[in-house]
């Protein structure tokens, strides 16, 4: 080893000796340059404030996109469509909804992330489009694919049975007759969809084997749930409600964090012992990365205001489901958690996305 040893023979000055050994004139120009410096950089930093708040004062001045990466006539194109009128008055401008289905949301998402980022092109975003990227093996980089507004929807999903097949009426009864007809047949909206991890999610946690069986829609799958083919489905209630209603079907827990209004007598997961099982199905608006702050809070106000308008918590509430607002930031916080806990299924159960 090299030992480093200073010169003993510099004397020694303390601080202020120190101070006054340096010229007064290099003092004042080390002084001025690191201050002309901050000076300049608080400038610019000024300068973008009162542009962006300027911006902000006109924004909206023209028409707003917003792109639903689903099919028309869907439940996601109509909720987003019921929530953009909403928001469209708060904004005093049109909120024009463009449909750019496919890839469970990715190609509108990425759409959305190459537009500009001055508040005038919107996405419609799930929690179901962050997980996709697994499927579709694409990285979600958050920040960098989206700015996030504010979540406005909560999916009530149920787990749904035929009781002349599966003649269960709570969720710990469900579970063992799984445990004791292994392999049991249940179905979803898909592959890789909200229903089938939650599925999975059951079985991995409570040792379960289950089989899922596809269908191309949800109607055909309750149909074949209502012949007895399938002994259970994963859904919404507002498909399901006219055979609910009249006992063909059968809903044994809402797997959401509250019951839905629509059957208020169906008991969530988590009062039936079971609060790991349980999938919010999220939808909210974002952005392109990057937008200024000014327009994202003027959006996150006026999003806030449409999911709590009265004629939208009506239109949430007649379709069993609920109109939820969740921050930008605490969005952003949800997308990410459910992207990472749903990734550990799939990956643990071996799922592939159709």
């Amino acid at each position: 080893m090299v030992a480093l040893h200073v010169a003993s023979n510099i004397p020694a000055l303390d601080r202020s000796e120190a101070i006054r050994a340096v010229p007064a004139q290099a003092r004042r120009s080390r002084t001025l340059q690191p201050t002309a410096g901050v000076l300049a950089v608080f400038a610019i930093m000024a300068t973008a404030v009162i542009a962006g708040a300027a911006y902000a004062q006109t924004y909206p001045a023209k028409p707003v996109r917003y792109v639903m990466p689903f099919a028309a006539g869907g439940p996601s194109d109509v909720f987003g469509r019921a929530l953009a009128r909403e928001l469209s008055a708060d904004l005093g401008q049109p909120v024009v909804v463009e449909n750019r289905p496919g890839a469970t949301g990715v190609i509108g998402l990425n759409m959305v992330t190459n537009s500009p980022p001055d508040g005038y092109t919107l996405l419609q975003f799930s929690n179901t489009t962050a997980v996709a990227h697994y499927f579709q093996g694409k990285p979600f980089d958050i920040d960098r694919q989206m700015t996030t507004i504010g979540n406005f929807h909560l999916g009530m999903q149920m787990l749904i049975v035929n009781p002349d097949v599966v003649n269960v009426r709570t969720l710990p009864e469900l579970i063992e007759h799984i445990r004791s007809h292994p392999g049991m047949n249940y179905t979803s909206s898909g592959q890789g969809s909200p229903g089938n991890l939650l599925v999975e999610s059951m079985a991995l946690s409570q040792r379960l084997k289950t089989t899922h069986v596809g269908y191309n829609g949800v109607g055909p799958a309750i149909t074949d749930v209502i012949a007895g083919r399938v002994g259970m489905i994963v859904t919404d209630g507002v498909a399901s409600k006219p055979h609910l209603d009249s006992g063909r079907l059968r809903a044994i827990v809402v797997v959401a964090s509250q019951r839905s209004s629509m059957l208020p007598a169906v008991p969530t997961s988590a009062e039936q012992g079971h609060a790991d099982l349980k999938n919010d199905s999220l939808s909210g608006v974002v952005g392109p990365p990057g937008m200024p702050q000014p327009v994202v809070d003027r959006l996150r106000a006026g999003v806030r205001r449409a999911a709590a308008s009265e004629s939208y918590r009506a239109f949430e509430a007649s379709t069993g489901n609920l109109n939820k607002f969740i921050d930008g930031p605490e969005f952003r916080s949800a997308l990410i958690e459910d992207y990472q806990r749903w990734g550990k299924v799939i990956r643990e159960a071996g799922i592939k996305g159709e």
